[in-house]
């Protein structure tokens, strides 16, 4: 990388605003390239970020609603800086003989104009003014007086260069990469960031016959501009090149910032126009003729003669005067320097600018220039109106325009002056914009913003239509992980999904054991961003539910707890101990803190509606007594004592002390009620479904059943309701508690995969009744099979030499977390037995039997290097015995027993205390001498596997082992092996997972990044007839019996994905 990442505070406040004035977001840093690779290299860096960050591409700081801003990321400065020498990365380039031109992204149009003039060419189509960068009008579409008869600017491009959101970069025009090429054209710098453009040219005029004529009929106004636009298709002497015109609401629009027309005296005439016609509204129409030197005056005059008089303006209202044709196009330049000197061009820009169907022309007249417009004294701005022709854009593009074959650009170009006048400030034209647009909406006229800007998601499948699906797939395929211009605020895809479905809150546990791993060392990071996560919330204006425990339960790892406070000397959980109650209650405070210090408390106006303490504890309450009452009270005043000025609940929790409310969790309430009757009805775990473990059949609540437990509920008063899950999750790593299967399904509305899972989704919606169904669920298809078997590498464990480094000894047996500390799910206990030549079995007698039993979840057991048997244990029995013969030899045999640990106790009395692991008996039996109790002698024990030491899973691998080839997997059966495979990204954005019902037991990467455990086990359970008739059971409906609980691996996500990629397999 040559470009240069900076934090200066010029920079930073440079990138933090725009030319509308009315945003500010301060970016992380600011991203000034050598090189479209330094783009590239900067977006890949984002997209393969295990955190992070989103990138925006700025080029002169135009946009109006901080378009081109971000927070949490980095602004790309593409636009050269005004009045410094720098080179663009990519130099502008003029083939004359194919009549077009080579241009960076960040070039500016005025720089463009200069380069191809030097050619006696110019670009065919343009804005009005010149001072904006290439990419960022290719972005919007580009438009002019010239569009009518040449289309905008993105319908004269010729090629691309684009880097996607994923980092790549790549060429694209109509003919390759023509996905690409239509969805950036007009697509808000959504799908990628433009770096070089092709533009189409033609011979630039000499002068230009600029002249404007006035109206006081609109009617008489738009004919005359439909009919000068209609003559599109005729040769050149036949038609204007230029036709534009705008509104005027008061006596002094005419000469405004856009440009000075008009001598001094002019004003003076219109001003006389505008009181003969008793206040009423003026309309200017503003059209040119351009001419070279070979054209004398004569025919120019005659030309405009012909057209003129066909036109229906008031007579004596012509004004005219020449101007080379580089002046007339950089009109409003020369306007801007004016007001730069006077300190009137820095102001707030609160504009609008919309296309309105030609149908309700008038009608928008009515409204907005004679209504809502018509009775100011001053509109300190432009107002421009003109008609387009719809055949002259190219609807592949992701520009959206109304529905007619003639519509017009109404651009209401306000400027905000702190003169005293109300009505010159920004709230107020802000205002006006809302008024404007809701007038339109009341008054059924279909009009399209251009430069959009909305703050939902809904509002932008609004405004796309029919075309949003094509909109989202493409942002599925060109920014999978909603990288670029986020400033638009169009994703937040799951968010918005619930509240289609008619949800008004969002719950969250918080997790104590991702958010402090070790003992004073918080991650807020990334995924793990708890307060992004809320503001997300906010902008889609739904509430929250922080729930903030600390204890969860939720099948997860420990219960949610770090596993350091089990070491914390003399700790005892959630019961009135001292150090316990000093490490949750820190842990409370810093959330609370968190939260108060971003204003997300709904008494602070935020969406934070409701807080959580504790879960689920009347039952443990009441196993411990009085320490158990006396915990409870102290964790309600703890919460209380935050002053959050929200309520707060404990779920299943009849004895909640005051102000508490206590809540109900199951798979019904109707027969639930507070403890006392001022308190409200709430149900804050209403179960869709319920969990999945491994070996276990897969769970199904019909939703017919739900709903007529929610429409029970809600007859009977019930005020709060929280669906449990209606988003399913994935356990990604190794946080899923015993047994618990990576995917976390609860049989929820919205799957794992983001997708909606019907009928329960539609069916919930419906009974909501906030909105009718939106989408029907996708169309499952077969999948896209893709085999790694061929290019498999495998490694095997080395039994031989488990005692070689990093080994404990001890002797007897010892507890497995004690030595893992959580840091791997694997502990070999190793010990050997001198086994005389004498004994019988030498000679045909029966074999000895080996006894093992742990409270681990699988052990395997290891005799002198070779595989001797494993043994597993169930959801129902979690206790592993194995009762086995075994091969030995004459001598000294070595003994290697490896346990197995799927997750740590998550929920009963006291589970920090509970042991797992081998604690056995460990016994050799059918001996000639009998029993003998192998758990008292003496043990090597040594952490996790060889290949966890190397860390093997590293996309960078360790490159002195020998990995062994696909071809000889099948001539070796060694058990504990590792297996990487490399695999091209699948093209697209559809959901992703790996089928690992070929292999047995263990856990996936993928570059470096742990998807989850496998357990090819089959299912057992009761798959009847399901008849949701009845009170409802966790086991009344279920699936899969006889089949592998989960042999799909979890949603794959495409966030860890490069274009080549490493998966390894333990």
């Amino acid at each position: 990388m040559k470009g240069r990442l900076s934090v200066d505070p010029l920079d930073m406040e440079n990138a933090s605003l725009d030319f509308g004035g009315v945003q500010r977001a301060e970016p992380l840093a600011v991203f000034h390239p050598y090189s479209a690779q330094d783009v590239a290299w900067l977006v890949k860096a984002a997209y393969e970020s295990a955190h992070g960050f989103t990138v925006s591409a700025r080029g002169h700081g135009h946009s109006i609603n901080g378009q081109a801003m971000t927070t949490n990321g980095v602004v790309i400065r593409m636009s050269r800086r005004l009045g410094y020498n720098e080179r663009p990365p990519v130099a502008t380039k003029v083939y004359e003989k194919f009549m077009h031109v080579d241009v960076w992204g960040g070039e500016l149009w005025i720089d463009v104009l200069r380069s191809t003039l030097k050619y006696g060419l110019a670009p065919k189509s343009w804005t009005d003014y010149l001072y904006l960068s290439v990419g960022g009008t290719l972005s919007n579409a580009g438009i002019s007086g010239q569009a009518f008869n040449h289309g905008p600017q993105i319908s004269n491009v010729y090629e691309l260069d684009v880097v996607t959101g994923k980092g790549e970069l790549l060429t694209c025009s109509k003919e390759s990469n023509s996905e690409l090429f239509h969805a950036v054209l007009g697509g808000l710098g959504q799908f990628g960031i433009i770096t070089r453009a092709r533009i189409a040219l033609e011979p630039a005029p000499l002068m230009v016959r600029w002249i404007r004529v006035i109206y006081s009929n609109f009617s008489a106004f738009t004919h005359d501009q439909e009919y000068l636009i209609s003559l599109h298709g005729q040769p050149n002497g036949q038609k204007f090149d230029y036709v534009e015109g705008f509104v005027n609401v008061d006596e002094g629009l005419i000469n405004n910032w856009r440009s000075s027309f008009f001598s001094p005296r002019n004003p003076v005439k219109i001003s006389s126009l505008n009181a003969s016609g008793n206040g009423a509204v003026l309309y200017c129409l503003e059209i040119t003729k351009n001419y070279g030197e070979s054209d004398s005056n004569y025919t120019i005059d005659q030309e405009v003669y012909a057209l003129l008089k066909k036109l229906n303006f008031i007579p004596n209202s012509i004004f005219t005067t020449d101007v080379p044709y580089v002046d007339f196009l950089d009109r409003v330049h020369k306007s801007e320097l004016k007001l730069r000197s006077k300190g009137l061009w820095d102001v707030p820009h609160p504009w609008l600018n919309l296309f309105v169907p030609k149908s309700r022309i008038e009608d928008f007249d009515r409204g907005v220039f004679k209504g809502i417009l018509g009775n100011k004294k001053k509109t300190n701005g432009p107002i421009l109106i003109y008609p387009m022709n719809k055949n002259k854009w190219d609807g592949k593009t992701s520009v959206v325009t109304p529905n007619e074959d003639v519509f017009y650009l109404v651009a209401l170009l306000m400027s905000a002056l702190d003169n005293g006048d109300e009505t010159q400030t920004p709230e107020y034209l802000s205002n006006q914009n809302r008024r404007i647009l809701r007038f339109c909406a009341d008054s059924g006229i279909n009009v399209k913003q251009y430069l959009p800007h909305y703050t939902t998601q809904q509002e932008w499948r609004d405004h796309y239509g029919d075309k949003w699906t094509q909109f989202y797939k493409r942002k599925l395929q060109f920014d999978p992980r909603h990288i670029l211009a986020t400033g638009q605020h169009m994703w937040e895809d799951l968010i918005i999904k619930a509240k289609n479905a008619g949800l008004d809150a969002i719950d969250t546990y918080v997790f104590w054991n991702i958010h402090e791993p070790t003992q004073g060392n918080y991650n807020f990071e990334g995924r793990y961003d708890l307060v992004r996560f809320i503001k997300t919330v906010q902008k889609v204006v739904l509430y929250v539910h922080l729930r903030i425990g600390p204890y969860v339960s939720a099948e997860w790892n420990f219960g949610g707890f770090p596993v350091w406070l089990k070491y914390v000397p003399g700790i005892s959980f959630r019961t009135d101990n001292e150090p316990f109650k000093v490490a949750m209650q820190k842990f409370t405070q810093k959330i609370v803190g968190m939260m108060k210090i971003s204003g997300l408390f709904e008494s602070q106006g935020g969406p934070i509606i409701l807080s959580q303490i504790e879960n689920e504890y009347e039952t443990a309450e009441k196993k411990l007594g009085a320490a158990g009452s006396a915990y409870l009270k102290w964790a309600a005043a703890t919460a209380v004592g935050l002053n959050t000025g929200v309520p707060w609940v404990m779920c299943k929790q009849d004895d909640a002390p005051d102000p508490i409310i206590n809540t109900c969790n199951g798979f019904y309430s109707n027969t639930f009620l507070p403890n006392k009757p001022y308190k409200p009805i709430m149900w804050t775990e209403a179960w869709t479904g319920w969990f999945t473990q491994f070996g276990g059949a897969i769970n199904h609540r019909p939703v017919q059943d739900l709903a007529f437990a929610v429409a029970r509920f809600i007859q009977r008063g019930g005020s709060f309701l929280n669906y449990y899950m209606f988003h399913r999750g994935t356990n990604f790593g190794r946080t899923s508690g015993p047994f618990i299967t990576t995917s976390y399904d609860y049989d929820a509305p919205i799957d794992e995969y983001g997708l909606l899972w019907q009928p329960k989704y539609g069916h919930l919606m419906e009974l909501h009744r906030a909105i009718k169904m939106c989408e029907r669920a996708l169309v499952s298809s077969d999948p896209t099979v893709i085999s790694l078997g061929s290019s498999q590498e495998n490694f095997g464990e080395d039994i031989s030499s488990l005692e070689d480094s990093s080994t404990l000894a001890a002797v007897g047996l010892l507890e497995q977390l004690n030595l893992t500390r959580d840091n791997s799910d694997y502990l070999w206990y190793i010990t050997s037995i001198d086994i005389s030549p004498s004994e019988s079995f030498f000679r045909g007698g029966q074999k000895p039997t080996l006894f093992v039993q742990s409270r681990g979840h699988a052990v395997h057991v290891f005799i002198n290097g070779q595989l001797s048997g494993s043994a597993y244990s169930t959801p129902e029995n979690m206790r592993v015995v194995f009762n086995e013969p075994v091969n030995l030899h004459a001598g000294t045999n070595r003994i290697a027993l490896l346990s197995i640990a799927v997750g740590l106790p998550n929920n009963g009395i006291h589970f920090e205390t509970w042991d797992i692991g081998i604690l056995g008996p460990v016994a050799l039996q059918g001996l000639d001498q009998g029993h003998k109790d192998l758990s008292s002698k003496k043990w090597t024990y040594k952490v996790g596997l060889k290949g966890e030491s190397m860390n093997l899973v590293s996309p960078n691998g360790v490159s002195s082992i020998e990995w062994m080839p696909g071809s000889l997997v099948t001539q070796d059966q060694q058990p504990l092996k590792w297996y990487k495979a490399y695999f091209d990204a699948p093209m697209g954005n559809e959901p992703l997972a790996l089928d690992m019902k070929s292999m047995g037991k263990g856990q996936v990467w993928i570059n470096g990044q742990s998807i989850g455990r496998y357990w090819i086990t089959n299912a057992n359970g009761n798959c009847g007839i399901c008849k949701y008739s009845g009170t409802f059971r966790a086991s009344k409906c279920q699936l899969g019996c006889g089949q592998p609980t989960q042999h799909w691996k979890s949603s794959v996500i495409r966030t860890i994905f490069s274009l080549k990629n490493k998966i390894r397999l333990r």
